[in-house]
């Protein structure tokens, strides 16, 4: 228990916080006492704070990948999109509704819209809203095909003109569960298939099969 007469304690108490890097100050405990005799004065009991409540911090909230993505290039933030949404470079510049070669321009560095920048974004917080980043990326089926009987397909809510966001985000966290699902599925039965015997096929393999198959058809015909 320290004495002291004025802020002492305050400042060496936002020193130890500055000097420690926390960052965080608090002010330390006061308790008052009274003196007794000829001139009894009021003196007040400080009580520092402890070396390990300066260095206890809450630790920074990763970033999200919206917001890690504020920092990349068009071209990048771009690539994302298409990967998330697995689409192709037509799709892109239709989702964006832009042609083909002004996507290739501002892809090669040329300077891009600010209007289609803000839509880029757009689409970028609502797949990090709806929980999706890579690797993961949506399965091309559950983007281009409605997911419901009487509902749009997530590739044409995203090439509206003015981008309807809560149909969209609602559509990218169905799409993401669905192809979850999927995933986990096609895991299952690749395992199945092992304990039976079978063995992978390779990229190679199946380019040969599909070879020899476009060959049969050809001679069938």
């Amino acid at each position: 228990m320290t004495c002291y007469p004025d802020n002492t304690p305050i400042l060496t108490s936002l020193f130890f916080s500055i000097s420690l890097g926390t960052g965080a100050f608090s002010y330390p405990s006061f308790s008052e006492t009274i003196e007794t005799g000829p001139n009894p004065s009021p003196r007040f009991s400080i009580q520092a704070p402890s070396l390990q409540d300066l260095q206890e911090t809450r630790a920074p909230s990763a970033p999200t990948m919206y917001e890690q993505s504020l920092s990349l290039s068009f071209s990048e933030q771009a690539a994302q999109v298409q990967e998330i949404l697995s689409l192709n470079r037509s799709q892109l510049a239709e989702v964006l509704r832009i042609s083909r070669p002004t996507l290739y321009a501002w892809i090669d560095g040329a300077a891009p819209n600010t209007q289609k920048c803000h839509r880029l974004l757009s689409l970028l917080r609502l797949i990090s809203k709806a929980g999706v980043a890579l690797p993961f990326h949506l399965h091309s089926r559950f983007v281009r095909h409605p997911l419901t009987e009487d509902g749009a397909s997530l590739l044409d809510l995203a090439k509206q003109d003015a981008l309807p966001e809560e149909a969209l985000l609602q559509t990218i966290i169905r799409a993401k569960e669905m192809t979850t699902q999927y995933l986990a599925q096609t895991r299952q039965r690749e395992k199945q298939f092992r304990e039976l015997g079978y063995e992978d096929v390779s990229h190679d393999e199946q380019k040969a099969n599909l070879s020899l198959t476009h060959s049969l058809m050809e001679l069938d015909s």
